[in-house]
């Protein structure tokens, strides 16, 4: 098992993970969201091997300044990656190949959805297994937005299920794997495209992954220019000036 070093505070609570600040989500300001630069929930959508993961460890790559986030309880290791550079919280540390969602139980994603939707920050979510539920993130964003008023958004990755395949038996070193799997998965994904889009309710956004990693980075970052808007980056820049006292 590969272990990370761990410090904790007087209070017992992880202050560093991984060589890592780590704040407690409830250190994060919870301020009403502007007007001008309203806060999203974004979660990304794609087959096995689309490229949401990477696509998440390229924003943090671009942010040296990143750090973790927990919850409110001890025993908790970081839930999430908050990246100042984008004022964004992504669920998940990335700190394995996969990342994101894939280690965390749909219960507990909702959960932290739940905890962090009030901050007034982003937040991006993804993972093979939330990417293929149709419902039950897209109903829980909807209740949400109802108490606290942040943009909903899904945004799709339309890699083609051949080079999905590809991807995959690069990444596995050529191991053998259910290839109709990743096109079973890619079909519940567009059909959650379809619903949405009839629905109308919520933003339904899809990023071409053609060309190298930075190249999807900047298209996926060009389609929410909030993320990367100058107030966005004063915010995240201040993290330390808004932090609430408990």
């Amino acid at each position: 098992m590969n272990r990370r070093l761990i410090a904790r505070n007087e209070d017992g609570f992880i202050c560093n993970y991984a060589d890592r600040k780590v704040l407690r989500i409830k250190e994060l300001a919870s301020v009403p969201a502007s007007s001008a630069f309203p806060m999203y929930t974004i979660g990304l959508k794609g087959a096995f091997g689309a490229g949401k993961s990477t696509l998440c460890s390229g924003m943090i790559a671009r942010d040296p300044e990143h750090f973790y986030l927990t919850t409110d309880k001890a025993d908790n290791k970081p839930m999430g990656t908050f990246l100042p550079r984008y004022n964004t919280v992504i669920i998940g540390t990335y700190l394995n190949p996969c990342g994101g969602c894939d280690g965390l139980a749909p219960k507990m994603v909702q959960e932290y959805l739940r905890l962090l939707w009030p901050y007034n920050v982003h937040i991006v979510y993804e993972g093979a297994i939330v990417a293929g539920i149709i419902s039950t993130f897209y109903e829980l964003s909807k209740k949400l937005r109802e108490e606290h008023y942040r943009e909903v958004a899904f945004c799709f990755l339309n890699t083609p299920v051949e080079e999905c395949i590809r991807r995959i038996y690069v990444r596995n070193g050529g191991k053998p794997f259910s290839e109709a799997n990743v096109a079973a998965k890619a079909s519940s994904v567009w059909s959650s495209f379809e619903h949405y889009v009839r629905a109308g309710d919520v933003r339904c956004s899809v990023v071409n992954t053609a060309g190298n990693k930075n190249e999807v980075l900047d298209r996926f970052l060009g389609l929410y220019p909030e993320l990367t808007s100058a107030a966005s980056q004063q915010s995240g820049s201040r993290v330390e000036d808004m932090r609430r006292t408990a």
